[in-house]
């Protein structure tokens, strides 16, 4: 398909796909990194911005299921499960209680204890 429209002479698809990529990939760093960047209210309707899918992170039993979209809100708000800026106040801390990943720094947590965790079982499974 991408070799159809560009040898058709159509940049506006591929430039309108690599802006769709590039700002989920920004969002979806940004939101994983516990920064509460908040959209203005008007846009916030429609974008899910990364503070608010922070709620979907929360240790709050309020929060959980919830917020799931981290581009869009449609969704969300559609099968209920939509909250807005209002409940950010009552995030007190992140993540499923007592895991390996709650221990370490967040950025030692999502890219060296995953192959930790690995190699060990990868080693557990070549000794038994």
């Amino acid at each position: 398909l991408l070799n159809l429209t560009l040898s058709s002479g159509f940049l506006l698809p591929l430039i309108t796909y690599s802006m769709y990529i590039t700002y989920t990939s920004m969002v979806d760093l940004i939101s994983h990194s516990s920064s509460k960047i908040i959209y203005p209210r008007e846009i916030s309707k429609m974008f899910m911005s990364p503070a608010l899918h922070l709620l979907h992170h929360s240790a709050n039993p309020e929060h959980f299921d919830k917020n799931f979209g981290q581009f869009i809100t449609l969704w969300d708000k559609f099968f209920g499960t939509y909250l807005d800026e209002s409940n950010l106040k009552n995030i007190k801390e992140f993540g499923v209680k007592n895991t390996q990943y709650n221990k370490y720094h967040p950025l030692y947590s999502v890219t060296l204890l995953p192959l930790t965790k690995i190699s060990r079982r990868i080693k557990n499974l070549c000794i038994s």
